[in-house]
């Protein structure tokens, strides 16, 4: 028997829905516009007590960079901008506070803001000052004033938090919360304003400082065991657990006990190693937590309030009969969509992004009852065999590309770059002043050839490419140049040591010995060394091989198993010797 459409007992299903619901907005739309009502209030409140501890957190939180300026170097430091920046957010927070209530809500804004620029007067005038002319005693004076200005907007969102509890009692629970997280953050932040001004002046702690202090460990001890034990949080709420469990570990486990020492240790004598700036750096990422809970609260309630209220909108009420009508096509629409629509096209995605980005994914074919989606599911078999298809192809061409670029650059016998990837290699390096060229030639290497043939030949060649390729570091480039010839590149300290390097070499090849098969003794190599030194940028590595050639050349006539350098870097060598003190003059000579 063939199975009916799914897709069209969806359309079904969908249309017995809409009938069932048009029979219950008629008899449900009083109720719903009741509830809608309620919901429009409350989500008024909120969103004005939402704008009002904005400007109280803004307010609050122009201290920080004010204590920053002030312990700066003046109006070139970039803690002033940042309190310039604190300072505009502040009065946008303060101008869009008036503007959501200021018709319905007795403040004195105008007083706010004359404290406002009172205080940051006073600021300005002690950041103009040198920073050793800055009175201990006035930078705290005007730091509490400020803290007094955030505190004067504390009235005002307590208010409105009455009436958000008013309008909805059931979170009044998180207003509260949002409320102690609030006060947990600014007494956090307000900790290092009594010890950070004494710490930049390079003074003991005050006793009266330290009496501040510790009042303000005490409230942040006991907010945040009044807290603690309210901030149960529901599994669901993973993001608020995790940064629950932030504050526990990186303010009270890191940022609160760091502090604490900090003060005890400036109550006793001064640091002189520790900033400002460096205790900043350490304590204030670890209040970021709090900050961060505190928002996640304030939009939990926004967005249930939200919800709520288009809940509201969307509200209906029936008969058990209708709503069990409702609930059970739901029900089975969603069950049916799931697995005959939904679950299969998610498959048909991951599969798609799997060959997109080469993921190594098993290809599931469609056993649903969806003609389109059994035709979609194999295009997409024929997608995936031909991609993969195309997928081993290309790697059959870059490793064979990579074969090709390594054989063409690289000695077979050696291992070490042949002449087309040496010069490859030092055409790409800058043209500095340290460099140097050495060429390097296994001296008799034909009379090994002719005694013990060329297999014992390539032997000796591959020692003394081993010996020349663990010589050569990352300044280093070495390379089979040809024959029984080998060069190396040096460049930045090696380049200026290059004599007595290769001299190290030279005997590191003297004390080489190959066994050969078929000989009883094992060969001794030696080797000559031409060496030629760049003596400006100006120099070509053309010139340089030039140079090496000839010092190489020298090196043979007068003897082998010697290095040997150019008679430009000797003289240059020797000038520098005798006139240390005159590099201009040694310039024009070279």
């Amino acid at each position: 028997m063939r199975r009916p459409n799914a897709l069209l007992l969806f359309r079904m299903g969908a249309a017995l829905l809409v009938v069932a619901t048009l029979l219950l907005t008629g008899t449900t739309l009083l109720t719903a516009w009741r509830q809608s009502t309620v919901a429009n209030e409350s989500l008024g409140r909120l969103r004005d007590f939402a704008v009002a501890f904005d400007a109280f957190t803004a307010l609050a939180a122009e201290r920080a960079p004010s204590e920053a300026a002030l312990a700066g170097s003046g109006p070139s430091d970039p803690a002033h901008q940042r309190m310039l920046l604190a300072r505009g957010k502040s009065d946008w927070t303060v101008e869009r506070l008036q503007k959501a209530v200021g018709e319905t809500f007795s403040f004195n804004f105008d007083f706010l803001r004359a404290k406002l620029a009172g205080d940051r007067a006073r600021i300005d005038l002690l950041v103009n000052e040198p920073p050793d002319k800055r009175v201990l005693g006035e930078q705290l004076s005007v730091i509490r004033e400020l803290i007094a200005v955030g505190e004067t907007a504390e009235p005002a969102v307590a208010r409105l938090a009455r009436q958000v509890v008013r309008a909805d009692p059931q979170i009044a629970g998180d207003v509260n919360l949002v409320r102690l997280l609030a006060a947990l953050e600014q007494a956090a932040q307000r900790l290092p304003s009594e010890v950070l001004p004494t710490l930049a002046k390079r003074e003991v702690l005050r006793p009266d400082l330290q009496a501040a202090a510790q009042r303000t460990q005490q409230r942040i001890l006991a907010l945040w065991e009044l807290g603690s034990t309210q901030l149960v949080l529901d599994r669901g709420e993973d993001v608020m657990n995790r940064q629950l469990e932030l504050i526990r570990g990186e303010y009270f486990g890191r940022g609160f006990p760091y502090l604490t020492r900090l003060i005890e240790r400036q109550a006793l004598r001064p640091n002189a190693t520790l900033s400002p700036g460096d205790v900043r750096a350490v304590y204030e990422p670890t209040i970021a937590p709090i900050t961060t809970l505190r928002d996640l609260f304030l939009r939990k309630m926004i967005e249930s309030a939200t919800e709520h209220q288009s809940r509201a909108d969307r509200a209906m009420a029936t008969t058990l009969a209708l709503c069990a009508v409702v609930v059970a096509t739901l029900l089975w629409l969603t069950v049916f969509t799931y697995r005959e629509v939904f679950r299969p096209l998610l498959t048909f995605q991951a599969q798609i992004l799997a060959m997109c980005e080469r993921a190594q994914k098993r290809f599931e074919p469609y056993r649903g009852d969806v003609p389109q989606l059994a035709a979609l599911s194999r295009a997409l078999a024929t997608l995936h065999r031909r991609d993969s298809e195309r997928e081993l192809l290309e790697r059959e061409r870059m490793a064979l590309s990579e074969r090709l670029a390594c054989l063409a650059s690289t000695d077979e016998l050696t291992g070490l770059l042949n002449r087309r990837g040496f010069y490859e290699a030092i055409s790409a390096r800058p043209a500095t002043q340290d460099r140097a060229f050495v060429l390097i030639d296994i001296d008799h290497f034909k009379l090994v050839n002719d005694r013990h043939g060329h297999q014992a030949g390539d032997h000796v060649l591959r020692s003394v490419g081993a010996v020349l390729g663990a010589a050569a570091g990352t300044d280093q480039v070495a390379a089979r140049y040809g024959g029984e010839e080998f060069a190396l590149v040096l460049s930045g300290e090696a380049a200026r040591e290059v004599l007595a390097r290769m001299e190290t070499l030279r005997a590191a090849l003297e004390a080489l010995s190959v066994a050969v098969a078929g000989c009883e003794a094992p060969l001794r190599l030696t080797a000559s060394f031409g060496v030629a030194l760049a003596l400006g940028p100006e120099d070509s590595w053309d010139e340089l091989a030039r140079g090496a050639d000839l010092a190489l050349y020298e090196a043979k006539r007068s003897g082998r198993n010697r290095v040997r350098a150019t008679n430009r870097i000797l003289a240059k060598a020797g000038r520098s010797a005798a006139e240390p003190a005159q590099p201009q003059a040694l310039e024009r000579l070279a």
